[in-house]
């Protein structure tokens, strides 16, 4: 009786342990990246630049997620840039740096580009919906040493290949986060006016009258934090710092920005307080937060579905500060930052790298699973409306979603939904209080599919 008791503890520990994804080492870096900025190219592979504080010039390589390998690129003309790279419309990356230099991924190629005097690593880059680059904050270094936190933005045009002044912030900020709503405009959030003091502020960019207007404040002074649109539109944004609580300066707490009401609401924090750390969006609709300082050997997963903490779990390797990036086939690409041995006391550059795959995550809740066999764009109801309408579809598996409005000359009205979406029944609400009456169209495109249908206003 014992031994079948005991049989059935240890049948019973392993039917029912959690599986929260897999790590598995991968394709070194060719050099160390302790500050570095990365993006996704077109054809889904990641270029990383930027210092690797042991030379003068930076350089840039590529990690091809197909063959899990990294290759170099050709050479940097210059190579003193930051951490930050944006992708422009034509394809093309824009590093920021002293001068800016410009990737061209057809030619596998860097080039000068025009510079502005003024960035550095506390800026933040977004680009917008025509392609261009916003270019917001940040802090100037005087060759005194001494230096400013401003308020200037400019705007880089890929057609022109030149930068342009627009509207300046409201106020000056540094360490702050610019994040792309749905409708395009770029809500910027918090961060600092000087002296690492965290601030509340919000303001939204808006690119068609190219002005600035405040928005809701948030509830948290904070700092360095990370911010991340949601597929209905609302910004999740969590950790940061707060350096006037001296005795506990780092952050865990979260909260919710939604655009229709201006309002932000707290929601449950993190497992951890984390700075400068990183939210990914996985297509089972989980969030994926690492990287950073604070915490940073740590990683969790999310539910934004439900403001809920899923996991915490340790890093593979005694890595910190290291940098992350999703891949096509839904994976994470960690790399760069440092080792550490004795307690943390002495680092040392990284250049392993580990990918982190999410298949196969348990407790994540489907009711749609095995019941959606088609991609699927519906009739809108009602139809004809007033002001606002139902639009619905279905996705047989998680895809990148992108669901957008047209009027009848099939100009862009507004973007309902962008990003990776779960497999199953979804909708999207369309409130045209602002438009005229006719005809609009709406058309859906989830990996290969693409739809469209009519819809009337009738006011």
């Amino acid at each position: 009786m014992k031994k079948l008791f005991l049989f059935f503890v240890i049948i019973s520990s392993v039917t029912f342990s959690q599986n929260y994804g897999t790590w598995k080492l991968t394709d070194s870096l060719d050099e160390y990246r302790l500050y570095a900025g990365s993006v996704e190219l077109d054809n889904g592979n990641i270029l990383i630049a930027g210092t690797n504080n042991l030379s003068v010039k930076d350089d840039s390589e590529i990690f091809d997620y197909k063959t899990g390998k990294w290759i170099k690129t050709n050479p940097m003309v210059v190579g003193k840039i930051g951490d930050i790279l944006v992708k422009l419309n034509n394809g093309k990356v824009l590093a920021l740096g002293d001068p800016c230099e410009l990737y061209d991924p057809a030619s596998n190629t860097w080039s000068l580009a025009d510079s502005l005097e003024t960035v550095d690593g506390s800026c933040t880059a977004t680009q917008l919906d025509n392609g261009n680059a916003l270019i917001t904050g940040g802090q100037y270094y005087f060759n005194s040493g001494n230096s400013r936190v401003l308020s200037s933005c400019g705007i880089y045009n890929s057609s022109a290949g030149r930068w342009f002044i627009t509207d300046s912030l409201i106020i000056n900020r540094n360490s702050h986060t610019a994040t792309k709503l749905l409708d395009g405009r770029v809500l910027v959030a918090g961060g600092s006016q000087g002296f690492q003091n965290a601030i509340t502020s919000c303001e939204i960019y808006d690119p068609k009258t190219g002005k600035w207007t405040e928005a809701a404040s948030l509830n948290i002074p904070r700092l360095a934090h990370s911010a991340i649109l949601l597929p209905n539109g609302t910004v999740l944004v969590t950790g940061g710092m707060n350096l006037l609580n001296t005795l506990n300066p780092w952050l865990k707490s979260c909260e919710l920005y939604n655009p229709d009401k201006n309002t932000w609401t707290i929601v449950d924090s993190l497992s951890v307080p984390r700075d400068l750390h990183t939210q990914i969006l996985l297509k089972n609709g989980l969030l994926f937060i690492a990287g950073g300082v604070q915490n940073s050997a740590t990683w969790e997963l999310y539910d934004p579905s439900n403001f809920t903490r899923v996991h915490l779990d340790n890093y593979p390797d005694k890595q910190i500060d290291y940098f992350t990036n999703s891949l096509s086939n839904g994976k994470i690409l960690c790399f760069g930052g440092f080792t550490w041995e004795y307690g943390g006391s002495i680092q040392f550059p990284a250049m392993m790298c580990y990918l982190y795959d999410p298949s196969g995550i348990d407790g994540v809740k489907d009711e749609n699973k095995n019941t959606v066999k088609d991609f699927k764009l519906s009739t809108n109801y009602p139809n004809p409306f007033n002001p606002s309408t139902t639009i619905s579809y279905q996705l047989p598996k998680a895809s990148k979603v992108m669901l957008k409005v047209y009027n009848i000359l099939g100009e862009e009205i507004i973007t309902l939904v962008n990003g990776y979406m779960t497999a199953g029944s979804h909708s999207a609400t369309f409130n045209a209080g602002k438009l005229a009456s006719g005809v609009y169209l709406y058309k859906l495109d989830a990996e290969a599919y693409s739809q469209s249908r009519k819809m009337i206003l009738a006011k």
